[in-house]
Order: C-alpha cells, then structure tokens, then sequence
C-alpha cells in the first residue's frame, strides 16, 4: 500500500513540476489553437469596429436628434453582452504559451470595454458629464490595447 502512495505521489508531482507535459498537444494540435485563436481575434475585431459604429450613430443621434437615451442604453447593453461572451470565449481558448500574452492584452482591452460600457451607460442614465468623460476614454484605451493585439497576432498569422 505504501508503494503504491508513493507512486501515486511521485507521479502527481512530477506531472505538476513538469507543468503537465506528459500530455503535450501535438505540433498539428498546437497549430490548430493557433488558427482558431487567430479566428477568435479577427472575429473580436470585426465586433469591435462595428459596434463602435452602431454606438457612435446611436449616441449621435440621442445627442443631436433627440432620439431617446434608452435607445443608446440598449445599444451599449448589446456591447456588453457581446464582449463578455468574446471575454468566456478568449478565456475558454486553448492556446500555445506563446500566445498567452496576446490573451491577456485582449482580455485587458476587453474588460477596459466593458468598464467603459458600464461609465456611458450611467452617464445615460444619470446623465453626468463625467461618466461621459470616463466612458470615453477608457473605450479609447481598450482601442489602443485592442490595436496592439491586432499587431501582436501578425507574428502568428505568417
């Protein structure tokens, strides 16, 4: 019995010293993540762009031809949804461990969205400028992050 806890034992440690490797993915695997998480950012920005158009005309029109707050609110609700399920996808992802600081840039630029979301939603509702400010320059942030996100994958993309 004792044998056997050692093995046991032994066997536990050495895969969690060796970070798991005895069940590596395979070169056809890795390169298969790769792709998909390469289609999961091109995806992310093409989401990105058009909502930032959808909110833009939204907000123009609230703010210039009186369309009805409740109009941009629901239009930045939709943003949120939509980044938080690109967030559980980005986070599901398998991706090689040269990849994973492309992950984290994306899953920073995508919380900034949200939190930005979150500030334009209140100024909305509030209607306090400085939930607009905020609002503003943090989408402008997750921007910047989301642009070197898009450079940072080119190095995978040859």
């Amino acid at each position: 019995m004792n044998k056997r806890k050692g093995l046991i034992i032994t066997f536990l440690v050495l895969w969690t010293l060796t970070g798991c490797s005895i069940f590596q993915a395979s070169p056809e695997e890795i390169e298969q993540y790769k792709s998909e998480f390469i289609a999961l950012v091109d995806e992310a920005a093409i989401e990105a762009e058009n909502g930032q158009k959808v909110l833009e005309e939204v907000r123009n029109k609230v703010d210039k031809e009186g369309l009805k707050k409740t109009k941009a609110q629901n239009t930045i609700l939709n943003g949120v949804s939509i980044s938080k399920a690109i967030k559980e996808d980005v986070i599901k992802a398998q991706i090689p461990e040269e990849m994973e600081p492309v992950r984290e840039k994306l899953l920073a630029s995508l919380n900034k969205r949200i939190e930005a979301y979150d500030q334009l939603f209140k100024y909305y509702d509030f209607l306090d400028e400085k939930h607009r400010v905020s609002g503003d320059a943090l989408l402008e942030e997750s921007f910047e992050l989301f642009s070197e996100v898009l450079q940072d994958i080119q190095q995978f993309k040859q």
